[in-house]
């Protein structure tokens, strides 16, 4: 029961880091590229509106985002688990990678940016869970 409840735990920081991270430079990607005057981010259909004229930069941040925290989210993860770090790790990228899909779904967005996010998120999550992984076993 302890190794579940540590398992838990771990995965859950691994999330909760990963959100952070995303939300940090999602933050920031709004500074760079607000959203123009009047567009109600509750909105889906004024938003679908502003991803399709959105610049590559605000794309590439969002991008940017999702990578970063899959890799600290996984990172954490592996680093906390103790064992199975490598699994604990990829279960935080999987998570994250299943809210950008979600996301992707929800809003439309270029092919391109599907494919970078696919294949990005879980790239980020496995250097972030073996970089982790690593300096556990280096400890």
């Amino acid at each position: 029961m302890r190794a579940l409840m540590r398992t838990i735990g771990v995965v859950l920081l691994g999330v909760i880091t990963a959100v952070v991270i995303v939300a940090v430079v999602e933050a920031i990607n709004s500074r760079i590229y607000p959203l123009p005057a009047g567009v109600d981010p509750n909105n889906a259909k004024a938003l679908k509106e502003v991803i399709a004229t959105l610049p590559l930069g605000a794309l590439l941040m969002v991008l940017l985002g999702w990578w970063l925290g899959a890799l600290g989210g996984g990172w954490l993860a592996a680093r906390l688990a103790g064992r199975l770090d490598m699994l604990h790790g990829l279960v935080v990228a999987v998570i994250i990678l299943s809210a950008a899909i979600f996301n992707l779904l929800m809003l439309p967005h270029p092919i391109w940016f599907w494919v970078a996010a696919v294949l990005g998120i879980p790239l980020g999550g496995y250097i972030g869970t073996r970089s982790g992984a690593n300096k556990l076993k280096a400890a």
